[in-house]
Formats: C-alpha cells, sequence, structure tokens
C-alpha cells in the first residue's frame, strides 16, 4: 500500500486554508480597532 500525495490538491488546500485564515484574522482585527478607541 503505497501513499500518494498530489501536490497540485494539496497547495490548493494550503492556498485556500490560508485565505480562509487570513480573512478571519483581517475581520477580527478590523472589528477590535472599530470597538476599542
Amino acid at each position: 500500500m503505497t501513499i500518494t500525495i498530489d501536490l497540485t490538491k494539496a497547495a490548493q488546500v494550503l492556498i485556500f486554508g490560508g485565505l480562509f485564515l487570513g480573512s478571519v484574522l483581517a475581520f477580527a482585527w478590523a472589528f477590535v480597532g472599530m470597538v476599542t478607541p
């Protein structure tokens, strides 16, 4: 049983995860910056 890693799929998952995490962090940062004076 061999385990093969599809680099294209792995790259897409990493890019999607990075964009999602980045958008969440940016939203949280903007929300905190807006709430705090």
